[in-house]
């Protein structure tokens, strides 16, 4: 059995669906290989033109397992994933680094799954090229842009980049952070522009981000709402570094017309030198569409237009954004580099001055992903009551849809108006530096706050660059906060309420 259906799967990939078929199908009669066999025949069955034979196995194993795909090129997709997946050691052993779930994305180059990864305990996204070292033209390109990708991430280590956990290129194999908002690109097109307290979190989060990449000297090149991940409590991530330029890279992967036009700077259209400036003007254009629902520049001569047309004011096409926001973003897209913000830092302190006045206590955070209900009765052994507050009690709790651990404080009233409003604020002003406020329930007797690890230390225990980090996020005076936490990204101002022992 087991040795019939390895040879059969090796037939397969020899493209000899035929003599395939007949071993898979012998190594089904063997009860400890049933199912794989059964499995791995669906692919030579549809090579050799039997759809309905096909069609017929995979609905002998959806009787079994019904979470399988509905389709059999669906199922034949999963397994050449779970094949690409499987390491040498699962080779050797029968034991998969991955349990390969749905497909989330497709391309002409390759395919993104939901995975749990056995060897990190945690799902992941887990991207599989069709693209190999090996290939040329167009699909060598290709290959090179997920090696810089990968290359380019291995650098970077920030809260608001997405994690490359792992990375083979040669097998053509990434483990990635798994971002379950989707893109703002979705967020857009499904809901419209963002409120005014989500853009400029969005704003702050992208930021921090480029800042972080442009100080070890990475320009990502192809900034744009496709590019913006969400996780599932919202917080914003920059992803696709397959178009970044390093200056350590050389000529031959750094050359060439990268990037998307409708979001490009006019450097990058015109082969000039590209540095910061460019990202920060495809962040502006990005900007310009979270607000307004559309991006500066309709076409149809997308180029001319960036080049020489002025784009219009945001506050023209939408009556909430004001001239705070026209100032900042109309600089972001300035035509010479020179005229835009000298960094990422700079305009994350123009970005800083946006008001944020939305009315909704849902908008503290912007929308949340939704996410599959916490099975029925089960029990969060990782609650606990942390302390009192002036107005409740402070507990550790287990976000049910997310799985992230947060900080909750439970008020013995309601929140009135202005507590309200302070919220916002303080929720528009949540980024790497400050600990995010996540949410409000609907009763306004609960707020959710990120979990900051590490001990409280005075804002007077800060070290220079500590305190530089911590005053680049301009918010201490204005909510007088009084205590940080170091983390592994730095320094955080903590926002919560301080708990003092429970009651």
């Amino acid at each position: 059995g087991p040795a019939r259906l390895a040879l059969g799967r090796l037939l397969a990939r020899l493209g000899r669906p035929e003599d395939a078929a007949r071993l898979l199908q012998t190594a089904a009669r063997d009860a400890s290989s049933r199912t794989a066999a059964l499995r791995a025949l669906c692919g030579p069955l549809l090579a050799l033109g039997l759809r309905a034979a096909a069609a017929e196995v995979l609905a002998r194993l959806r009787r079994e397992t019904p979470a399988l795909p509905p389709s059999p090129e669906e199922l034949v997709a999963l397994e050449e994933a779970e094949l690409a997946a499987t390491g040498p050691e699962g080779d050797a052993t029968g034991v998969r680094r991955f349990r390969v779930g749905k497909l989330l994305g497709a391309g002409a180059t390759g395919r993104v799954y939901l995975a749990h990864d056995n060897l990190l305990g945690q799902a992941v996204a887990l991207k599989l090229l069709s693209v190999g070292a090996a290939a040329s033209g167009p699909e060598r390109q290709a290959f090179l842009r997920y090696a810089r990708e990968a290359e380019a991430a291995g650098r970077l280590r920030h809260p608001n980049i997405v994690a490359l956990h792992d990375a083979d290129p040669t097998r053509g194999m990434f483990v990635l952070e798994l971002m379950p908002g989707g893109t703002l690109a979705e967020r857009v097109s499904a809901e419209g522009p963002l409120s005014l307290a989500h853009a400029r979190r969005l704003a702050l989060d992208v930021l921090a981000a480029l800042g972080a990449a442009h100080e070890r000297g990475i320009v990502h090149r192809d900034v744009k709402p496709a590019n913006i991940f969400f996780d599932a409590a919202g917080n914003a991530k920059l992803g696709d570094f397959g178009a970044a330029h390093l200056a350590d890279f050389g000529q031959t992967q750094t050359g060439g017309f990268f990037g998307t036009v409708a979001y490009m700077s006019p450097e990058q259209i015109t082969g000039g030198a590209i540095g910061g400036e460019a990202d920060l003007y495809a962040l502006g254009v990005t900007l310009f569409h979270a607000l307004t629902g559309r991006p500066p520049f309709l076409g149809p001569d997308l180029v001319a237009q960036h080049l020489g047309e002025a784009p219009p004011a945001p506050s023209a096409l939408r009556a909430s954004v004001g001239r705070a926001h026209d100032d900042v973003l109309l600089r972001a897209l300035a035509k010479a580099p020179e005229d835009r913000f000298a960094s990422a830092a700079e305009m994350a302190a123009a970005v800083a001055a946006w008001p944020a006045d939305d009315t909704s206590p849902a908008a503290i955070a912007g929308p949340v992903a939704a996410a599959d209900p916490a099975p029925a009765g089960a029990v969060d052994d990782e609650a606990c009551e942390l302390g009192t507050t002036a107005r409740g009690r402070l507990l550790r709790r287990r976000d049910a849809r997310t799985g992230r651990l947060i900080l909750v404080e439970q008020v013995d009233a309601p929140l009135d108006e202005g507590q309200l409003v302070d919220l916002r604020h303080r929720a528009a002003a949540g980024g790497p530096h400050v600990q995010r406020v996540l949410r409000v329930s609907d009763d306004k007797r609960e707020i959710w706050y990120e979990l900051i690890s590490g001990e409280p230390h005075p804002a007077a225990d800060a070290t220079a660059g500590e305190r530089a980090a911590l005053d680049s996020a301009a918010t201490a005076a204005a909510f007088a906060l009084t205590h940080f936490a170091r983390t592994d990204g730095g320094p955080v101002w903590l926002v919560a309420p301080p708990g003092g022992p429970p009651a």
